[in-house]
């Protein structure tokens, strides 16, 4: 404001991932089996906001990166515990 600069701006998104997740969670008949958690976001608010996940509605969560590989280990440890919770 003091120099009069006209081209520069701030403009914060405060998007919260725990929340949204509880709220879909929450949902009857919500079809949600699983989730891949994106690692970005995780290396932030660490792990321990993911418990209620699994404590509270029994669902299986993964952290991955966004490289293939990552994504393909996560799935395949989705589905490892899927197969171990039965």
């Amino acid at each position: 404001k003091a120099r009069d600069v006209q081209n520069f701006y701030f403009f914060c998104q405060h998007i919260t991932l725990i929340p949204t997740l509880r709220s879909l969670l929450e949902q009857p008949d919500n079809g949600i089996d699983a989730f891949l958690a994106p690692g970005h976001v995780s290396m932030v608010i660490g792990t321990d906001a993911y418990n209620f996940i699994a404590s509270d509605f029994h669902r299986p969560l993964v952290v991955a990166g966004f490289e293939p590989l990552d994504l393909l280990q996560g799935v395949v440890m989705l589905v490892e515990q899927k197969i171990a919770a039965h």
